[in-house]
């Protein structure tokens, strides 16, 4: 028994010693937006806001397409594990707040807003290709209560929780002129007490695959740049005030 405890003992002190290993490293990004920054250091107006957004969207769609989507398709079932909406929430649950809208959900810009939905099936993903659509005579509908998705803010995302593979398929068919939003995580505050790697949020431990994991933090940095900004959805911003109150 002895033995088979102090094995158990020196796997589990070699998986807390490997996972201590940073898996970030900076990047051509992190050059990105220190040339953007630098050249807009004092500038808080709606250009830089677009921008910053359009980023998110960039890392979004290469989490979306790439990781989950063509992933799923090219090997079933082969999806990253362990991203999903509680890698956003701080480990400290008063540094967070979760505005729930189920009663009275929000509508946003699907063109505008970055959106990660997280497919995990191949034949889902080419059912909901070849069933939803306007050509199909099925319109996508974003009422519909299967739709469940989570705004992150101040990081400007949206985050699928329910309804997965029929998003895709809109977005995919440019019929994703809204989304609809059931809750918020206000995670302000836990982004101003973070270190560079953000381990104060779940997402540090949860989220195994590498590359991913480095996409993770790469939101979640252009989010603290973001920090309080006027330009988000005011759908949104709407809710926060009413939250403060």
């Amino acid at each position: 028994i002895k033995v088979v405890l102090n094995k158990q003992r020196k796997i589990n002190q070699l998986k807390e010693e490997i996972h201590s290993i940073s898996f970030y490293r900076p990047n051509e990004l992190d050059k990105t937006l220190d040339y953007f920054l630098g050249k807009d250091s004092n500038s808080k107006d709606a250009y830089q806001f677009e921008v910053l957004i359009y980023l998110q969207k960039i890392i979004c769609n290469s989490i979306q397409y790439g990781d989950f989507a063509y992933a799923s398709l090219s090997r079933p079932h082969s999806a990253p594990k362990g991203f999903d909406s509680n890698c956003f929430r701080p480990r400290n649950s008063k540094d967070y707040k979760n505005i729930d809208l189920y009663d009275n959900p929000v509508f946003i810009s699907g063109l505008k807003n970055p959106i990660i939905a997280c497919p995990w099936n191949n034949q889902r993903i080419v059912d909901n290709i070849r069933y939803i659509g306007k050509g199909n005579n099925n319109k996508f509908d974003s009422k519909n209560s299967n739709i469940d998705n989570v705004y992150i803010y101040p990081l400007g995302i949206v985050l699928v929780n329910n309804g997965n593979h029929s998003q895709l398929s809109a977005v995919l068919k440019n019929e994703f002129d809204q989304v609809k939003i059931n809750r918020i995580y206000d995670i302000s505050l836990a982004l101003k007490n973070s270190d560079s790697e953000f381990s104060n949020f779940y997402g540090y431990s949860r989220i195994n695959n590498r590359v991913v994991r480095d996409k993770w933090i790469s939101l979640m940095k252009i989010g603290s740049i973001l920090g309080n900004n006027k330009f988000f959805p005011p759908e949104i911003l709407n809710n926060l005030r009413e939250e403060q109150r």
